[in-house]
């Protein structure tokens, strides 16, 4: 059954995209034909569909040669995405889904049981039941499926049930007095359907019901035109008795208010910690001022204090002097804008009114509870400090809070600083977003926009996008959700490139400057001086913030003096077009929109190219200054410095590339090589050197190559672009043909080139499996090498020797590359090595001594920001902890680095071995129910990964090998065979030995679960001959070297023996699972009685030739 009252395992959401929940959390249905096959079974609730039907659904008309076969081959890895072969099963009558939660379901049942609620007058729980239901509701249902046949009538029937839920919720909300909740979900509704009288007669009702008898009037006037329009009658006898109604209604005298604060007429979003900061100032103060950039929402932080102290008995008036121009008489408006005149019953003329206006003030604001809103003052501060002034030396009672883009300088004044919104990181997940008041703000407006809005996965992701680029500033996020109107919110995202076109058409009845994201820009800067203007508009072209000296490289001129531009940037900051940063030393940073209008202002003027190259001459001088400090200097400081600098650096690579700059492009993405490499982004070093290195030269450097190098090798390891995404596009023929044109380049260089040039071609060489070439050009490199250099290259040499499993040779490397950086101030270097050095004594049993050395360098690269490497290690500290039994330590250890993860940028790679780990934490505490399910998501993101590059090869051995081995021992041949098969395939493509050693541990497992210990035992000599040497950290293959021992006896020696004594290519081949294959067919079909497994026997020689890992 389908129902609401189950524990069911999976949840089902059709009601806008498709959405998958299982115990594990979310689930990706991949591919179209798959989500389309879920969709079509989810339609029949609990029921079968006929495999013609879904035959149809899937393929629309376009049939495979067998459709059968097909489907059935669909609904196997369906069940294998959702992970719980239960939810689907198959009767005579065709497909369906069993102990499914279906959202749909839930939503009809909800809409049923609150129109029953409302027929039977429990009006209140009919609301809330009702609200439940339309929560459901995420967009439109079935939405991946809303232009084929099969699905558009269920879609017709379920958009008329929500706009009846809508209907029924409205009439529930009437009912109990909260007509204020419903206008603006009536007023969408009634935007889709016109027509409809009964929505038009509950938006009359909901207009009435909250004073707004006027707009009820002329709802029922437009809705009578456009059916006499449309359908040539009158509307119905109840929609006229209603507007009779209205028509003879006596209204009720409205009351007098004590505060002429207007109300609102939206929700108010975010800026409590605002609120609660300005309503205890004022407590304490007699004057606050509210500062901010145009459209931060000043206003209105300032309008819900005012409401909050009125509340507590505060007489409240407010003064706009938005409308006041410079050289007006500031006395009279605030008199005219608080009716003084009339109040006092003076009919003077204008000039009597100035002559008495502070008189007037003075006597109407002088009562003891009387709070003054000064709204608006930037454009006219000076005069409005004075007059504010004066007004407090003279009414002793009064408090006033002023709104401004700086601050009125007067004694006494208190300020409250209006930044952006609460912004989610740029990768936040749905229900994480959904916490940030940007984000909250978003979707209330585009709500109101647009009534078939949802926010939801699909949308998320633009959404946030908007947010942060408008730098969560309120007035421009609601110009961007009202656009909802007629643009869908990812062209929304996609056309903030030119957000002063497209942010316009704000409310009518807002200020002029406040209508269009433009107008609020030009109101700021026509209050600058000429020199902040030019600063201004120069300091546009850093896009990643700057500090003073920086500010000054860029902006001195004969318009501007060096020494000018700290006062001036302390001056826009003032006027809240700078922002001050937090860090180690003070930075400025510009909102990204004024950044924008300041580069239009210099693309007007004919100067942004000149700007652009002063900022880039010095970013590629900063660059090679902080990496010639590298080993001079803290390489915490030149790393932050880096990381500080990012963006300014990514601006400046891209004007030397757009430039056709050649030289410098080159340069600078070299300077930044080491920053790269040492932060883990590989992907952006190999990105940048390739781009650089495409632009045209008649003059190949050595340099020039080295990036040509990097690039290449970065290309062929990952196959993917700077974002992340596997290439299509990518050969790997014609990387291979590079790597060898770029080899045969760098020799040229190797004998006078720099030592980057030996570095490149060594692991160009690695790469292509010439590894006795790679050694060679190490050996030569090492004679001329600085000590920094030497130890470097030790290090290169210290990896090929653990990824060949030769032990003595890495022991031998890690020790002389310690020797050399220990002469330098290296720390990376020397966390790499020590690394390097715990693998070793971990293989030596050491763990005390092993666990020690990976703690240091985990610390050291803590204190250096190297958030992968922090990973790397701890994963590795958690086997050493687990091995030496001190599982609490190793939980600990593990909470710590993913906490690490969940804070960085973490790559979808690590989040797998992050969990690999975590269930080998768990198995160990015996939580078997967590190792179950991890399993199954293990698999489910390793499917991700397929054919996505070489680098993922890596992860898919070791994740793959790692399920198999749990799979296997809960008795689960069939998969643990399988998997063990997929470890082994992938496995063709690495050439890191010892990972390539852990298949033979699965293998192993195989071969016991046959009683074939003599396999066991020349299968672990195998693994050994691979890895160099037993690993004592594996629990699983320690505890098959005793059985195996135990079972065999002397022979052990012997059969270990052979295993040891194959070659590389040899043991490799050992290790293949297949060669169990037939034995697991026939296990299987003896316990089940099910067909043998297919044969998926091939050739498992990896070849001497051919890219490597």
């Amino acid at each position: 059954m389908v129902n609401r009252a189950g524990s069911q395992l999976v949840k089902v959401g059709v009601l806008g995209p498709l959405s998958v929940q299982t115990m594990s959390g979310a689930c990706d249905i991949p591919g179209v034909r798959l989500r389309r096959l879920l969709m079509r079974m989810a339609m029949a609730g609990g029921g079968s569909v006929t495999a013609d039907r879904l035959i149809d659904a899937v393929w629309s008309g376009d049939l495979p040669a067998n459709a059968t076969s097909s489907l059935q081959s669909l609904i196997s890895r369906l069940r294998k995405a959702v992970g719980d072969g239960g939810a689907i099963s198959q009767t005579a009558a065709g497909y369906g889904l069993v102990d499914v939660q279906l959202d749909v379901v839930e939503f009809e049942e909800l809409v049923r049981d609150g129109r029953q609620q409302l027929r039977g007058g429990q009006f209140e729980s009919a609301a809330t039941t009702l609200d439940m239901a339309l929560a459901l509701v995420r967009g439109t249902p079935y939405a991946e499926a809303a232009d084929l046949h099969w699905a558009l009538p269920e879609i017709a029937r379920l958009e008329d049930l929500r706009r009846d839920a809508i209907g029924d919720w409205s009439e529930a909300k009437l009912a109990t007095g909260q007509a204020s909740e419903t206008v603006a979900r009536l007023e969408a509704v009634t935007r889709d359907v016109p027509l409809d009288e009964r929505f038009a007669g509950l938006l009359m009702r909901g207009y009435a019901a909250t004073g707004r008898t006027a707009e009820a009037l002329a709802r029922y006037e437009t809705t009578r035109r456009k059916i006499a329009e449309e359908l040539g009658s009158d509307p119905s006898r109840e929609l006229q008795d209603l507007h009779l109604q209205l028509l003879t209604a006596d209204d009720p005298p409205p009351e007098r208010s004590e505060s002429d604060i207007p109300a609102a007429v939206t929700s108010f979003i975010g800026r409590q910690r605002e609120i609660e900061r300005v309503t205890d100032l004022i407590e304490a103060n007699r004057l606050v001022t509210i500062i901010g950039p145009g459209g931060a929402g000043k206003t209105r932080t300032s309008f819900e204090v005012a409401r909050r102290l009125s509340a507590q008995g505060a007489k409240v008036r407010l003064v706009e002097l938005a409308k006041t121009t410079v050289g007006d008489n500031l006395e009279q408006a605030f008199v005219r804008d608080l009716d003084l005149a009339r109040a006092s019953h003076t009919r003077a003329r204008d000039d009597r009114m100035a002559l008495d206006g502070k008189a007037l003030l003075v006597n109407a604001l002088s009562d003891d509870q009387c709070v003054l809103i000064v709204d608006n003052c930037e454009h006219v501060i000076g005069a409005a400090a004075g007059l504010i002034a004066e007004l407090l030396a003279r009414c002793p009672a009064l408090r006033i809070i002023a709104t401004s883009r700086e601050a009125l300088a007067i004694d006494g004044e208190s300020l409250c600083s209006l930044s952006s919104l609460d912004l989610p990181p740029a990768d936040s997940e749905l229900e994480a977003a959904r916490g940030f008041s940007a984000v909250r703000l978003f979707i209330d407006r585009a709500r109101a926009a647009s009534a078939s809005f949802v926010a939801d996965e699909r949308t998320m992701p633009a959404i946030v996008e908007i947010v942060r680029r408008l730098d969560g500033l309120p007035l421009a996020i609601e110009l961007a959700a009202a656009r909802l109107r007629v643009l869908p919110v990812d062209a929304i995202a996609q056309g903030l490139g030119d957000r002063f076109r497209l942010l316009v058409g704000g409310s009518r009845t807002a200020m002029s400057r406040h209508r269009t994201l433009l107008a609020v820009v030009e109101w700021s800067w026509e209050l600058l001086t000429p020199e902040e203007r030019y600063v201004l508009e120069w300091l546009s072209v850093y896009p990643g913030g700057f500090a003073a000296q920086t500010a000054a490289k860029v902006c001195a001129s004969g318009k501007v003096a060096a020494l000018d531009v700290p006062e001036i940037l302390n001056a826009l900051v003032d006027k809240s077009l700078l922002i001050v940063t937090d860090g180690h030393t003070i930075r400025y940073r510009m909102l990204e929109t004024i950044r924008e209008y300041g580069t239009a202002r210099l693309i007007e003027a004919g100067t942004v190219q000149q700007a652009r190259a002063r900022h880039a001459r010095h970013f590629l001088v900063f660059a090679q200054r902080n990496s010639m400090n590298v080993d001079a200097n803290d390489q915490s400081v030149a790393l932050r410095l880096f990381n500080e600098e990012y963006d300014n650096f990514v601006a400046a690579m891209t004007f030397y590339i757009e430039l056709g700059d050649s030289g410098r492009a080159i340069a600078l993405c070299l300077h930044l090589a080491w920053f790269w490499m040492v932060l883990g982004r590989d992907e952006e070093l190999g990105y940048w050197t390739a781009l650089a290195a495409e632009v045209p030269t008649s003059n190949p450097s050595a340099h020039w190559h080295v990036a040509r190098g990097l690039g290449v090798i970065s290309q062929m390891s990952r196959q993917f672009t700077a974002t992340g995404a596997a290439d299509p596009g990518f050969d790997r023929d014609d990387g291979i043909a590079d790597i060898a044109q770029v080899a045969a380049n760098l020799r040229r260089y190797l004998a006078d080139g720099p030592i980057e040039v030996a570095a490149t071609l060594m692991l160009l060489l690695f790469f292509t499996r010439q590894y006795n070439e790679a050694e060679q050009v190490a050996d030569d490199a090492l004679l001329r090498a600085t000590p920094l250099a030497r130890g470097r290259l030790r290090l290169m040499r210290a990896a090929f020797a653990e990824n060949f499993g030769d032990l003595e040779s890495l022991r031998t490397h890690v020790a002389l590359a310690l020797d050399e950086l220990d002469t330098t101030s290296d720390q990376w270097g020397r966390a790499q090595a020590i690394t390097s050095r715990s693998y070793v004594r971990m293989l030596d049993g050491d763990f005390d001594g092993a666990i020690a050395d990976v703690q240091e360098a985990r610390a050291i690269s803590g204190r250096l920001g190297a958030v992968d490497d922090q990973i790397y290690m701890g994963a590795r500290q958690v086997g050493m902890l687990i091995a030496s039994g001190r599982v609490d330590d190793a939980v600990r250890c593990l909470d710590e680095i993913e906490m690490l993860f969940d804070n960085s940028r973490g790559t979808p790679m690590w989040k797998v071995i992050l969990l690999i780990q975590r269930m080998i934490v768990e198995d160990a505490r015996g939580n078997q129910a967590f190792v179950t399910s991890a399993v199954r998501q293990v698999r489910s993101m390793l499917d991700e990964f397929e054919g996505a590059g070489t680098r993922t090869n890596h992860m898919i051995v070791v994740g793959a090998g790692s399920v198999a081995i749990f799979e296997l021992e809960a008795g689960e041949l069939s998969a643990g065979y399988e998997d063990a098969v997929r470890a082994f395939v992938a496995s063709k493509e690495v050439d890191d030995f010892p990972i390539l050693a852990s298949i033979g541990v699965v293998s192993a497992i195989l071969a016991a679960e046959f009683d074939d210990y003599a396999h066991v035992a020349e299968l672990l000599g195998a693994s050994q001959r691979l890895r160099g040497s037993a690993d004592p950290s594996n629990l699983r293959e320690v505890r098959l070297y005793a059985e195996a021992r135990a079972r065999l006896g002397a022979d052990f020696e012997v059969h270990h023996g052979r295993g040891l004594a194959l070659s590389h290519d040899e043991a490799y081949d050992r290790l293949d699972p297949r060669y169990f294959e037939d034995a697991i067919a026939r296990r299987v079909a003896e316990r089940t009685g099910q067909p043998r497994i297919a044969s998926a026997k091939a050739s498992s020689s990896r070849g001497t030739s051919g890219p490597a890992g």
